[in-house]
C-alpha cells in the first residue's frame, strides 16, 4: 500500500485565484486527432512547469459523453471537440513546497528483454 502526502493545502482559501482554464480540443474527433491533443497537453505542461506554473488536469468529466457533448456545445460552440481540461495558474506565495511522492524503480514496472536491446 503507497502513503501519500496529506492532501490537505495550508494555505487553502475561498478567495477566489487567478488560475484559469484552458480547453485542448480539435477540428476533428479522431484517433490521430486524440495523439495530437496529447501532445499539445505535454507540450502546455512542459512550458508551464519551465515558466514556474502550477497546472492541474482534468479529463475525467470528457469520459461522460452527454457532459464532453455540453462542453462542445456551450463553451466551443461546436466549432471543436474537448480532449482534457487544464487549470493553469501560479501557486500561492505562500504555499509550502509539495512534498515528493514516492517512486517505483523502473526495473519494477517495466520488463524488458535484454537480448532485444543487444547491439549486432
Amino acid at each position: 500500500m503507497r502513503v501519500f502526502a496529506d492532501a490537505r493545502l495550508s494555505e487553502y482559501t475561498d478567495e477566489p485565484d487567478a488560475a484559469h482554464w484552458l480547453v485542448v480540443c480539435t477540428p476533428r474527433d479522431t484517433r490521430l486527432s486524440q495523439l495530437r491533443a496529447g501532445e499539445a497537453t505535454s507540450a502546455i505542461l512542459l512550458e508551464a512547469t519551465r515558466l514556474g506554473l502550477a497546472t492541474s488536469l482534468q479529463s475525467e468529466p470528457l469520459g461522460m459523453l452527454d457532459l464532453r457533448d455540453q462542453i462542445r456545445t456551450t463553451v466551443l460552440q461546436k466549432c471543436a471537440f474537448p480532449h482534457v481540461m487544464v487549470r493553469l495558474g501560479v501557486m500561492p506565495h505562500a504555499a509550502a513546497p509539495l512534498e515528493s511522492t514516492p517512486r517505483r524503480l523502473v526495473d519494477d514496472v517495466i520488463e524488458y528483454d535484454e537480448t532485444v536491446f543487444a547491439m549486432a
